[in-house]
């Protein structure tokens, strides 16, 4: 029975060195056939998308709806421009073009091989929350802020 769950261990690390390493962490990823990674830190929802066709590509995601909060498309690129010039590495995008207020905060990096996100991991993460944090103060103003995760993440 050891050897049996040594290699589902074993396996799981080879098709997956992030759902590994965040297992590992204690966290409790989950993931949904297609190759991403769904996972839960400091109360937000965080997703990973990975790619068989090169396994040193490392992504990291926060998609935040901000309901009706956004008015403004142009103040909405303002802000996310604003921060993706203030923050190293971080990626702001509307994601819909008639509605500015579905936002992808990310982290993309090419490296070196495919355990190389485990040193930079708790950076990148920090980065996506401190940019959530500076474009919601950026758009919410004089406005009370309470941004959700989509509920299917």
């Amino acid at each position: 029975m050891a050897d049996e769950t040594t290699t589902k261990q074993e396996m799981t690390e080879q098709k997956s060195p992030l759902l590994a390493f965040l297992t590992e962490e204690g966290y409790v990823p989950q993931t949904d056939g297609a190759g991403a990674i769904a996972f839960k830190r400091e109360g937000r929802v965080f997703l990973s998308f990975a790619t068989d066709d090169d396994p040193n590509y490392f992504n990291l995601y926060c998609y935040m709806n901000y309901g009706d909060l956004i008015t403004s498309r142009d103040k909405a690129l303002a802000s996310a421009n604003e921060v993706n010039r203030s923050l190293k590495a971080i990626k702001i995008t509307l994601l819909d073009d008639n509605d500015p207020n579905q936002v992808s905060f990310g982290i993309e990096a090419l490296l070196a091989d495919p355990i190389g996100f485990r040193p930079i991991f708790d950076r990148a993460s920090a980065v996506i929350a401190i940019s959530i944090d500076q474009f919601s103060a950026k758009i919410s103003s004089a406005r009370p802020f309470r941004a959700e995760t989509p509920a299917q993440a």
